[in-house]
């Protein structure tokens, strides 16, 4: 470890949605603070703390340590209890609040006490995007969730929108790209109607950084409803952002979400068409990281 620099512990449950949550925020820290950003399965941490309680390891005390997904909050309460680390979980804990010193709670997450000094608030999920300013105002892309417990699915509902918006914009050349829960008859379906200015490319046969990729690329971007982390990502990115309508199941978290967006005049249906543009740089992730840093690690710097 390099002199005057801060060890910080990101514990993992290995779930690749809290995995880039902690992940980015991480990374936007190492921006702001000299630090050594340590990865560490809950059962690695576990370990280390077992071994310092019993005095059979010499350790490098971290300063903070970040987890996200409920399996984590009890080993970085441990943490901060035993080792004396500040400690940050992202999500609404399953702990009381009061056990850490920090709380990133998304805005969708129902919180009764919205008050409370050791908590942050942010819209939808943290991620690792970028606006790099290179977005093509003739390349678009449609990002294609699936079945949900927040939304219903209708194949015909969701393709009758995208014919829509192509066909409203030719000369936008978009690619589509379906998820894991996209019912496996949509992409026969969406492929079946040869749409001229439609490039489809399943989940499956991309790499990873593809859609980061596309991103970066596309200036228009249309996502289903029920794919939130996407929207805020496409969001993030720069993308002007488009919803792709479903009927909800109620009025939850996710659906009073994605309307705040709207009502903000953030992000539009394809039935509203003319908007406001965005005026606003979309990054939570260096916004949460600048908090963080004030909150916890001022001291260590």
């Amino acid at each position: 470890m390099k002199i005057n620099q801060t060890i910080i512990w990101r514990i993992t449950d290995q779930k690749k949605g809290h995995d880039i949550q902690s992940l980015s925020l991480c990374n936007s820290l190492k921006k702001l603070v000299k630090c050594e950003i340590n990865s560490l399965t809950r059962a690695q941490a576990w370990i280390k703390i077992i071994k310092f309680v019993l005095r059979k390891d010499k350790i490098q005390r971290p300063v903070l340590v970040v987890a996200a997904g409920h399996r984590t909050h009890l080993v970085a309460f441990m943490t901060k209890l035993l080792l004396r680390a500040k400690s940050l979980v992202i999500m609404k804990p399953t702990l009381p609040i009061y056990f850490f010193d920090l709380c990133l709670i998304p805005n969708h997450d129902n919180l009764r006490n919205n008050n409370s000094v050791n908590v942050i608030r942010f819209h939808g999920a943290l991620n690792n995007l970028r606006d790099l300013g290179r977005h093509d105002e003739l390349k678009g892309l449609i990002l294609i969730g699936g079945s949900s417990r927040h939304f219903n699915w209708n194949n015909e509902f969701v393709i009758r929108q995208i014919l829509e918006i192509t066909e409203a914009n030719l000369s936008i050349q978009y690619s589509l790209t379906n998820s894991p829960r996209t019912p496996k008859d949509f992409y026969t379906q969406i492929k079946n109607k040869n749409i001229t200015n439609l490039n489809i490319f399943n989940y499956s046969n991309v790499p990873d950084t593809w859609i980061k990729e596309k991103l970066y690329e596309s200036k228009n971007v249309w996502v289903t409803k029920d794919s939130v982390s996407m929207i805020y990502e496409s969001l993030t990115a720069g993308c002007d952002v488009g919803i792709i309508e479903l009927k909800e199941k109620g009025n939850n978290k996710i659906y009073k979400s994605v309307n705040n967006l709207i009502e903000l005049k953030i992000v539009r249906f394809f039935s509203k068409k003319i908007y406001k543009k965005r005026k606003i740089i979309f990054n939570e992730t260096d916004r949460c990281a600048v908090l963080v840093k004030l909150k916890l690690l001022n001291n260590n710097q």
